[in-house]
């Protein structure tokens, strides 16, 4: 089966659940690059400031959810350069 993703959409591997940086920080932009629009949330007053600690605490889960990755170290550099930038 090559080209499956190797993650199930509805799991997510405890190490993995764990804070987002990159979805706290650059938050629309995060969601738009890891096809999680809901983080366009962010860009509405007062419901941004929600939002954004939303994001932090759940990101990670939503992130896995919505894309193909093939593993989850490739997930956790993706991540990690996402909180870097």
């Amino acid at each position: 089966m090559a080209g499956q993703p190797l993650n199930q959409p509805a799991e997510i591997p405890a190490e993995l659940d764990r804070w987002n940086w990159g979805a706290f920080f650059l938050n629309w932009i995060w969601g738009i690059g890891n096809s999680t629009f809901i983080a366009l949330l962010a860009l509405i007053p007062v419901v941004n400031i929600i939002m954004i600690i939303v994001l932090g605490a759940r990101g990670s889960r939503w992130a896995w959810q919505n894309r193909a990755w093939r593993d989850p170290e490739q997930f956790r550099k993706t991540q990690r350069n996402w909180a870097i930038a």
